[in-house]
């Protein structure tokens, strides 16, 4: 049988643009995951708009905060919540295409790894752009390629070490929050996120799972980061 995936999907006054990002969970074609929408107290119709689809699939959850906590808190109450053996997260105005959850597992299965991340493409108004095709982006690619270990002729870079230096050092950032797929028993080594920091909170969290864990890097496309 298949791990349950828990994805974690905070929202605020979203219910204008969240069913594109849940209809992307249900296309998936790995099925056994279970959504917690974490509502941060949306002043909108948010909740009903949730309530409407967990209505149509037993596997969507509903969840409120008692108060304002900003993204880190809202994606906090979400694991916090979750009884999935794996994480997984996505914005609610963002997409996932329907490989993502199945390619992640296959992915971790395959490399051992314990973490799988995978590239986007960013849409702007009804300009969709795919930044790594560009001369550095490249470059940068290529380079982690020759320095790291790779699987499936290159498509997927491994990192267990050197990874927070090649970060710092790199223009562009080839890790996003979105992507991210890894064991919920890590958070006992790893913590929850800073709930403190309202912008740049997931970058952050993401920093300190560098250099401690066996990390994967698919190097496709597997999610639409929208700019709303």
């Amino acid at each position: 049988m298949e791990p349950l995936i828990s994805i974690v999907m905070p929202t605020y006054n979203r219910a204008h643009i969240i069913s594109g990002a849940i209809e992307s969970i249900l296309s998936q074609s790995y099925g056994n995951w279970e959504l917690i929408v974490v509502d941060d107290r949306s002043t909108d119709h948010t909740k009903e708009a949730i309530r409407e689809w967990a209505s149509r699939d037993a596997r969507i959850r509903y969840v409120c905060n008692e108060r304002e906590k900003g993204p880190g808190g809202a994606r906090n109450t979400g694991m916090l919540a979750a009884r999935g053996e794996y994480l997984a997260f996505l914005d609610s105005d963002d997409e996932w295409y329907p490989c993502h959850l199945i390619d992640s597992m296959s992915t971790l299965a395959l490399t051992k790894a314990a973490i799988s991340f995978a590239l986007w493409v960013e849409q702007h108004g009804d300009i969709t752009s795919y930044n790594f095709e560009n001369k550095v982006e490249r470059h940068l690619l290529h380079s982690m390629r020759t320095t790291f270990e790779t699987w499936n002729d290159g498509e997927t870079i491994i990192f267990e070490k050197g990874l927070f230096e090649a970060f710092l050092s790199h223009t562009r950032n080839f890790f996003q929050l979105n992507t991210m797929v890894f064991r919920r028993e890590l958070l006992d080594e790893v913590g929850l996120i800073n709930e403190h920091f309202y912008l740049g909170e997931d970058t952050t969290y993401l920093l300190r799972f560098f250099d401690k864990y066996r990390i994967a890097l698919q190097t496709k496309p597997h999610a639409v980061y929208r700019e709303s």
